[in-house]
């Protein structure tokens, strides 16, 4: 079976398998799952950066460093996962292939989310004076509300994606454990974050975008890694640097999509009826779709990119070698 190798094998024997790659490439961080005798496959799944080693023989076995990808590659789906070669299209796929599932994430955590933030929104609305002014302090508040809640209901999606393409047996229930236990922490994250945001934006528009393109990423990686999301800022960082137009212009697109869609979702309720309940009802429902598809979206981006990167980064430590 070909193989498209970035550096030439090493024999090795079987025991000294993970010494080796450890010591020739200098990768502490990866995982030796499965080693074969005889003539089966052995492979070795990196956790974070560390590619991918295939190795197949009996004492005497070849190592070969093969192209790395991240814990999303298409080579370990389980059931014939959606692939990252064309992120959009490939959330497309996983949102109409999984709905009945993410609903059910959407009904139990995002709609509840989207209830509190709209009774928040229109309590503060009600109780705080405008002074006349185009922007008043509500404005700033709902603003802080909407940025806090939108990275605070990312992380079931991105985890409930990440499952499936891990081929984990209950990938939704999985997901479900994993917001229950990292709740309080992705909470306080959002609220930091949301303050930070908001600022950036009520100063500097540009900042505001930056830092949301940031933030947004991090708790993707979090899942991805299994760690704290606090840890995964920097990380979150250099990818941004690295792609900053196509996140800003992807948070752009979603932006004035959504609104052009709630507005004409408007324009025709309001034509129907005018009832404050209908259009309230109307926009959340629009949001239980837009949000979940763009974070679905967001996801598979950062995947590809954290991927990519992770390429380079081994092929520029070849060239070293």
């Amino acid at each position: 079976m070909g193989r498209e190798n970035i550096l030439p094998g090493i024999e090795v024997s079987n025991e000294q398998t993970e010494k080796m790659a450890t010591n020739l490439f200098g990768f502490d961080d990866f995982l030796l799952r499965r080693i074969c005798s005889g003539h089966g496959l052995g492979m070795a799944v990196r956790r974070r950066r560390v590619p991918i080693y295939r190795h197949c023989g009996g004492a005497g076995t070849t190592l070969h460093a093969e192209k790395p990808f991240s814990s999303t590659s298409k080579t370990i789906k389980k059931d014939g996962g959606f692939g990252m070669e064309r992120p959009i299209r490939s959330a497309l796929t996983f949102f109409g292939h999984k709905y009945e599932r993410i609903l059910l994430l959407v009904l139990f955590i995002q709609l509840p989310v989207i209830l509190i933030q709209f009774f928040a929104a229109n309590y503060i609305l009600a109780v705080t004076p405008t002074f006349g002014a185009l922007f008043s302090i509500a404005d700033v508040y709902n603003a802080y509300i909407v940025f806090s809640l939108f990275l605070f209901t990312l992380m079931p999606f991105a985890a409930f994606w990440h499952n499936e393409e891990m081929g984990l047996e209950n990938p939704l229930r999985a997901a479900f454990f994993q917001f229950a236990l990292k709740a309080f922490h992705i909470f306080l994250f959002s609220v930091v974050a949301g303050i930070v945001i908001t600022i950036g934006f009520m100063f500097f528009i540009l900042p505001g975008v930056i830092l949301l393109g940031i933030f947004a990423i991090a708790p993707i990686l979090a899942v991805m890694d299994n760690q704290s999301v606090w840890a995964s800022i920097r990380e979150s960082t250099r990818i941004f640097k690295a792609h900053h137009w196509k996140i800003v212009l992807l948070i752009g697109i979603f932006g004035f999509t959504e609104l052009i869609g709630s507005y004409i979702l408007q324009l025709i309720i309001l034509d129907i009826t005018s009832s404050f309940l209908a259009i309230a009802i109307c926009h959340i429902f629009l949001n239980t779709i837009f949000l979940p598809l763009f974070y679905l979206i967001l996801t598979t981006f950062t995947a590809k990119w954290r991927e990519d990167m992770s390429l380079f980064t081994i092929e520029n430590k070849e060239v070293g070698l």
